[in-house]
């Protein structure tokens, strides 16, 4: 249930990386919380299954004993249906999904990281190391940012915000320095805000089961190209916007675009 509530919630428009990272960690705690309530769980399976009338006894297949060679370590098999299932089925499955979101959405904590002392209002950190890490951003966005003049304005844009800006979030930030008509006083500032509140969420790298994707892509569509599957996707997730188009009109100007004309002259 927590899984697809973070699912709902990661698929929303108005999420931004900082929140996204938030809800991520919020949920990966909530995993090893279960897994450390195996008793509970099994207490609370068992009165669910008396009340439907199943059977609550587990059954273990019996299995053979494995020769040991020599300097082999020997697997261990617990005897109690119960800690069985726990260490083998509960356990394992909780650890590969956990395993797998930590290695997924690390590039996302990683990005969230090179933005987040932009509106992180942390007193331990020193004009030197703000400069630093404004040159390490500006040195990934060289076309929207000035390493030398970003790192000054950096650095007088905490000066000032200590005092007048108090805002802890990116997009509350954004909208303060605009409403305290700031902006051009600290224009690179507001740039590398903007840039960060319009990356996308999504780390589905080339993957056409997720999201979206998992309601397109169906048999019909099995040979159809990644391309053209990620426009239907964004048809899909702005259905609303789509319905309104004028289908006749944008064939018609698709159809004037690609029409190709000749001049044909007759001679006498």
């Amino acid at each position: 249930m927590a899984v697809n509530n973070v699912s709902l919630l990661l698929q929303s428009t108005q999420l931004i990386l900082d929140d996204e990272v938030k809800i991520l960690n919020g949920l990966l705690m909530d995993l090893d919380r279960i897994r450390l309530s195996w008793d509970l769980i099994l207490i609370e399976a068992t009165e669910v299954a008396k009340n439907l009338k199943f059977d609550k006894i587990m059954f273990t297949v019996k299995r053979t004993r494995k020769k040991i060679i020599p300097d082999e370590t020997a697997g261990y098999n617990h005897e109690e249906a119960s800690k069985n299932f726990e260490c083998n089925v509960f356990n394992v499955a909780l650890d590969n999904l956990t395993s797998q979101m930590r290695s997924r959405f690390k590039v996302i904590e990683e990005e969230c990281s090179k933005f987040s002392f932009l509106w992180s209002l942390q007193k331990s950190q020193t004009d030197q190391e703000l400069g630093l890490k404004a040159e390490n951003l500006a040195k990934l966005y060289p076309e929207a940012l000035c390493k030398n003049e970003f790192s000054d304005e950096v650095r007088h844009f905490f000066s000032v915000r200590r005092n007048i800006l108090a805002s802890e979030k990116p997009v509350e930030l954004l909208n303060e320095v605009y409403a305290k008509g700031l902006r051009s006083i600290f224009p690179q500032v507001c740039v590398s805000l903007r840039i960060f509140l319009t990356l996308p969420v999504s780390t589905s790298e080339g993957e056409r089961n997720f999201s979206k994707l998992a309601i397109i892509k169906d048999y019909l569509r099995s040979t159809m190209g990644q391309e053209r599957l990620c426009y239907l996707m964004i048809l899909s997730i702005e259905s609303d916007l789509a319905i309104n188009v004028n289908y006749e009109e944008v064939i018609s100007n698709f159809a004037a675009k690609k029409a190709r004309k000749m001049c044909l002259s007759i001679k006498n």
